[in-house]
């Protein structure tokens, strides 16, 4: 083997190598993280649209916004349910779904429960009251330990009699009729149920 035809073989190892590494370091750049949801939580530049009447927003700030939430919404709903945790302990969150219009929060809270949340409560509302009960007691269990326990109080804070309501309401009806305020609330509690739920789900009802 000549020298030439080595250095060339060596070439083309290092430019395979390189686009492997390339296309590993991108992928790991693309890969939804809590910390990659921090970094679209810029609240410098996320205007406080909450009292805004609607027909002050031009087109190009409500697509813009748009944008920003579509990012966030993906990439939360790409997380498990220990990252989406780490997600819902993030002031930063809250700030931005405090600084939401009407609809905006509604949007935003629709992407991220995603059909998969919509199948979860469907199955949830298809238990009998007592397993209900003893599936809101569990999420409750799990939201005191830890970061969750600031996410009980903060749902706590917004409707005292929210657990035992829901519980006993059936989950989507209730889901569907509470404020956006209480929606946001609600969803560290639902991912809650889902890990509980996730251990006898009904099989039709496809994976949650």
């Amino acid at each position: 083997m000549t020298r030439g035809i080595l250095a060339r073989g060596v070439l083309v190892l290092v430019v395979i190598w390189g686009l492997v590494f390339g296309v590993t370091a991108w992928s790991a750049r693309k890969k939804a993280t809590p910390e990659k949801v921090a970094e679209t939580l810029d609240l410098g530049s996320f205007s406080d649209w909450s009292l805004r009447d609607a027909s002050t927003m031009s087109e190009d700030e409500r697509s813009q916004r748009r944008e920003v939430l579509d990012d966030l919404a993906n990439m939360i709903q790409a997380l498990d349910l220990r990252e989406r945790s780490e997600v819902f302990a993030n002031p930063d969150y809250w700030i931005i779904g405090s600084r939401l219009s009407t609809d905006e929060g509604q949007y935003l809270v629709d992407r991220i429960m995603g059909e998969s949340g919509k199948r979860m409560l469907e199955m949830f509302d298809q238990l009998d009251p007592k397993s209900r009960e003893e599936m809101i007691e569990r999420a409750v269990r799990k939201l005191e330990s830890g970061e969750g326990a600031g996410q009980l109080a903060r749902l706590e804070e917004e409707n005292p009699a929210l657990v035992k309501a829901f519980a006993r309401a059936g989950g989507k009806l209730f889901f569907k009729e509470a404020s956006v305020k209480t929606k946001f609330a609600l969803l560290p509690f639902l991912d809650r149920i889902r890990e509980s739920l996730q251990g006898f789900g009904k099989p039709d009802l496809g994976e949650l």
